[in-house]
């Protein structure tokens, strides 16, 4: 019982019998009667305390035997999911991955395909919006194009493929115009790639989170497919232990020791999968939480495409926060 209960209890105690004394002032009465509703008046103010205070004993009891309860649970599932993290090994490519490391290559294949879905919405962005584009990646991709060559005639390189973009409106044909530049899907020089890249990644954050979802939806998908049961249990193993952190009584200690646990790979991950996930009620419980919140540390950030400032990554929690409410 700690010392705000006792002081609470004792207050609870003097307060009748000031009350009354207050009242009813005077030395002890020699009449019988007076102590007979003296009695009464005790018996009961003190038989209503004491029912209060049977009350309010059985329901810290039973406070307490939950947040025994649930130390069981939530302790237990934490270890659960350090058992299947540590425990773990995958092949990938005839190549072993145990415990952590499964994590870190989980955000190493997040990043890799993201920056293939960078490539082609280059293509795409040359065709929908060219005067939008900077000279600096038309450059790149004429000097991928025709190497040390370009820089002696750049300026008609430059004009050339920008006014051959920019005459005629119709995507398809300039998807068409495109592929004498840069090659056919797929088919592009490891520079020309490189230029392609560079361009996707500028405009990577410039577009809604929207239109960038079936990019995120490419990336969790290869996940699903080459870590296959690991991730698929992991990510229901979190899931469940962020649902029950959020109904918990004991909430916020439960918080801070997932945070403590938490590795920066996970919180990656989770990121991705919030953004890609239908399920709004496990997306915002992770909002409520703060687990998301922590992709903005810098640590997080720098493990995510083009390295994002804190504005573009709190641009996204804000659309996620829109498409839960």
């Amino acid at each position: 019982m700690n010392n705000r209960v006792k002081a609470l209890m004792l207050f609870l105690f003097l307060v009748p019998l000031a009350a009354y004394f207050w009242t009813f002032r005077g030395g002890l009465s020699d009449v019988s009667s007076d102590w007979a509703d003296f009695g009464s008046y005790v018996g009961g103010v003190y038989g209503a305390l004491g029912f209060f205070a049977v009350a309010f004993s059985i329901y810290s009891n039973s406070r307490q035997n939950l947040k025994l309860e649930q130390d069981q649970v939530f302790y237990k599932s934490m270890e659960l999911l350090n058992s299947r993290i540590s425990n773990s090994s995958i092949f990938i490519n005839d190549q072993s991955y145990q415990g952590a490391t499964i994590l870190k290559k989980m955000v190493s294949r997040i990043k890799e395909e993201l920056d293939e879905q960078c490539v082609s919405k280059a293509r795409v962005l040359l065709c929908k919006v060219p005067e939008s584009i900077d000279d600096v990646h038309y450059i790149k991709i004429l000097e991928a194009k025709y190497g040390n060559y370009f820089y002696s005639q750049y300026k008609e390189h430059l004009s050339s493929i920008k006014s051959e973009l920019m005459k005629d409106s119709d995507f398809n044909n300039r998807w068409e115009r495109i592929k004498y530049y840069i090659g056919s899907t797929n088919s592009e020089t490891k520079e020309m790639r490189e230029a392609l890249m560079a361009l996707g990644h500028v405009w990577f954050y410039k577009l809604p989170l929207e239109d960038r979802k079936e990019m995120y939806s490419s990336a969790v998908t290869t996940l699903d497919h080459e870590f296959g049961e690991f991730v698929n249990g992991y990510i229901k193993n979190l899931k469940f232990i962020a649902r029950f952190v959020s109904n918990s009584v004991n909430r916020d200690l439960y918080l801070k020791f997932v945070l403590s646990q938490v590795s920066k790979y996970e919180i990656i991950i989770l990121f991705h999968y919030a953004i890609t996930s239908e399920d709004k009620d496990i997306i915002k419980i992770l909002m409520d939480l703060g687990l998301l919140n922590e992709v903005l540390n810098q640590e997080c950030r720098s493990l995510l495409i083009d390295l994002p400032s804190m504005e573009e990554i709190e641009n996204d929690l804000d659309s996620l926060k829109q498409q839960v409410s």
